[in-house]
């Protein structure tokens, strides 16, 4: 079974929501479009149940729409779901460097290992420069050479790497911005200045902003909640949250929220050595995993800011 941070990456690099599946708890795989169909078959059934909102209908029937039109139609979502409007951003972006974006995927390939063989240096994938590869003397020119039959089988040639390079940070710099909270937000940008391009919000829908600072008082998301507030103003320790569990790496104890996602109540349990410890700390080096990749882009953002002419890190269209 895999944890849920693995499933949600692989879930992410599959645009078409059905090649990419999970294995369950249970032995059976699903995939992130038939995840979505259970979980709105299930709504669908209490649909007019009292606790639902007025707008549950509307939101219902436009949940069902969008599963068969991420199916039959995919490019057609592009302007309600986040993840193919992202997707459609890269493209377009890529079609301004002169790219072909079936292409990006044979660059990613030529390109990676010449990351490994950095890493295996000492070396992060900010270091990586087209003078570096290009470089007949230098550290990579061995597993350079021995790429020249991928680049030539895909109609490559490393002339261009310097601009797939600095295309490949502008990417992953608008993957970062994306979601960003403030004026640098990529979405926000596009939502305030393009806002007919778009079809994502449903009329009637109230709260949006109560509902994030609270959480709902029947569920374990508000003991979570506590507790991360709690734990948050602590001076000393190290703390892992999921949405099941918060684990005090230091005092090897964990607050299980996994029973029951209605409990309005959790305490503090011992952790035994073994396979399930083991389970927990990995969502330790998966954070862990992040906050590295994220500083590798600070960083190869900060390299490519020096080096530019223009004062801004990247500019985009909207």
């Amino acid at each position: 079974m895999l944890l849920p941070v693995e499933a949600l990456r692989r879930f992410a690099a599959d645009p078409t929501c059905r090649t990419e599946k999970a294995l369950l708890a249970g032995g059976r795989s699903m995939s992130a479009l038939e995840i979505q169909r259970h979980y709105c078959r299930f709504v669908g059934a209490h649909l007019h149940s009292p606790t639902m909102p007025d707008w549950a209908d509307e939101v219902y029937a436009r949940w069902c729409s969008l599963l068969e039109r991420l199916e039959n139609a995919p490019e057609s979502v592009a302007p309600t779901l986040d993840a193919p409007m992202k997707l459609a951003v890269f493209k377009n972006h890529a079609k301004r460097r002169s790219f072909d974006w079936r292409q990006i995927n044979d660059w990613n390939m030529a390109v990676e290992p010449l990351v490994q063989v950095l890493a295996r240096a000492g070396r992060g994938p900010e270091h990586l420069t087209a003078d570096l590869i290009r470089d007949r003397h230098g550290p990579l020119a061995g597993e350079v050479e021995g790429l020249k039959w991928l680049l030539d089988m895909k109609g490559l040639s490393w002339e261009r790497v310097g601009a797939f390079l600095d295309l490949r940070a502008e990417l992953q710099e608008i993957d970062t911005r994306w979601s960003q909270l403030g004026p640098k937000g990529i979405f926000g940008r596009i939502e305030a200045t393009c806002p007919a391009a778009l079809d994502h919000t449903v009329p009637g829908v109230d709260h949006i902003e109560d509902a994030m600072v609270l959480p709902p008082a029947d569920t374990r998301a508000a003991v979570r909640g506590a507790h991360v507030k709690e734990l948050a103003n602590k001076e000393q320790g190290n703390f892992v949250c999921s949405w099941e569990h918060i684990v005090d790496r230091e005092q090897h104890r964990v607050l299980n929220m996994a029973d029951d996602p209605f409990s309005t109540a959790a305490r503090w349990e011992t952790a035994a050595e073994g396979d399930e410890w083991d389970e927990l700390l990995e969502l330790g080096m998966a954070d862990a995993m992040a906050r590295r990749q994220y500083e590798q882009l600070r960083r190869l953002q900060g390299s490519r800011r020096r080096h530019a002419e223009a004062g801004d890190m990247l500019r985009l269209p909207f």
